[in-house]
């Protein structure tokens, strides 16, 4: 009889125990919960706030206007733009009687207000999301994450350039190992938001095409403040405006100097590294996508055989490229050919060979070697180690 009720007694402690730790994990499972909420929560306040600045600047940009023109008093902003001036413009409730002095030389009133109005109006009928949600996201706006701040602006250039599809929530996901626990209406105003910002951008790169500004060095000649010029490969037509050299904004530099150039007329999008800025009035430089070269492979373990792909680098220029064809091994010391069409190169073998860009449609500017080598040297790496060195013999296409 005690040791039925000896076994009563520990079945019982042991159920207890059970039930304390099933609670516990319970806990437990609640607060991975909340924590899982709490994330999520910050990083969508953080892009919220992200997408909602541009309607911040452009209030900032209006009363900076207003106050130019004003000579007796001028606007606060911090007094003209807070939640509670928000509220009243969600409620309709402003009135001419609160047309009034706040504090010395700084004034709230219906013209302010209106403007503010004017630009909500505005953002909702680009973005197409409700004003009364507007406002109440505007509200609710946290201070800029400027860590979401250059994440999201990534994330929207590769929209404008086609390399990235419009699904956020995967994207921030992604980028915050995160789940993003968010309802359908407020999914909803994030897409509106990312479409309004992409627009924004749009907008932006085509009224700053006046100022752009280049990094490179002067690889011939010189340069001087109103040349117009040929951005090859594209063949873009610019103007420098300015140049500025080391420290200093200089008229004119010359060859072998690092250089920043502000362009008049071209897109900061459509340059890329690798672009060579010619004179116009001068012939430009070569381009192509298809040479025949010189290459020496200096280090593979490897036969290297046509198809073989590696990365390219000429000049500031990094593409793709394929081993097209092989047209002959060549004696490092004598420079003779010694066997036409192989079927493969390996280390210390020195070929001439053929190379293609990988990428359909691209070009690259390039130069013969025996016309200007230092547009012609190139070197070719194989998941970051340099294959091979080489030049440009001829251009084929």
């Amino acid at each position: 009889m005690m040791v039925k009720n000896d076994m009563i007694s520990t079945k019982k402690k042991q159920d207890d125990k059970n039930q304390e730790f099933e609670k516990k994990i319970n806990t437990l499972s609640e607060q991975m919960i909340k924590l899982k909420q709490y994330t999520s929560d910050q990083i969508i306040n953080d892009v919220f706030a992200h997408l909602l600045q541009p309607f911040v600047d452009r209030v900032k940009v209006e009363f900076d206007k207003k106050n130019e023109a004003k000579k007796d008093f001028k606007y606060d902003f911090t007094t003209c733009y807070n939640s509670g001036v928000l509220r009243k413009i969600k409620a309709n409730t402003f009135t001419n009687q609160e047309t009034r002095k706040i504090k010395a030389n700084t004034f709230s009133n219906q013209e302010t207000t209106s403007m503010k109005n004017d630009i909500i109006m505005e953002f909702v009928e680009e973005s197409q999301i409700e004003r009364s949600d507007f406002i109440d996201l505007l509200l609710n706006k946290t201070f800029r994450n400027y860590k979401c701040h250059a994440i999201l602006n990534h994330f929207i250039d590769d929209i404008i350039n086609k390399q990235q599809d419009e699904n956020n929530i995967e994207f921030l996901e992604s980028k915050h190992y995160a789940q993003i626990m968010i309802d359908n209406e407020a999914k909803g105003n994030l897409t509106k938001l990312i479409y309004l910002n992409t627009k924004l951008k749009k907008k932006e790169q085509f009224t700053e095409m006046d100022s752009t500004i280049v990094m490179g060095k002067i690889a011939s000649g010189c340069c001087r403040v109103g040349d117009e010029c040929v951005l090859m490969p594209n063949r873009t037509h610019a103007e420098i405006t300015n140049i500025y050299y080391e420290n200093d904004e200089v008229e004119s530099c010359v060859y072998e100097a690092n250089v920043r150039l502000k362009l008049k007329n071209v897109a900061e999008k459509v340059i890329s590294p690798g672009f060579i800025l010619c004179n116009a009035k001068e012939q430009p430089c070569r381009v192509g996508r298809i040479f025949k070269s010189e290459v020496m492979i200096i280090k593979s373990q490897w036969k290297i055989y046509p198809g073989y792909l590696a990365v390219l680098h000429i000049h500031a220029a990094v593409v793709e490229v394929r081993l097209k064809e092989l047209i002959a091994l060549i004696d490092r010391k004598t420079r003779e050919e010694i066997l036409e069409g192989p079927k493969y190169i390996k280390q210390d073998q020195v070929a001439i060979a053929i190379f293609e860009l990988s990428q359909s449609g691209q070009t690259i500017c390039m130069e013969l070697f025996d016309h200007f080598p230092r547009v012609s040297r190139f070197a070719l790496c194989d998941e970051g180690q340099t294959v091979a060195v080489g030049k440009v013999l001829n251009i084929i296409k």
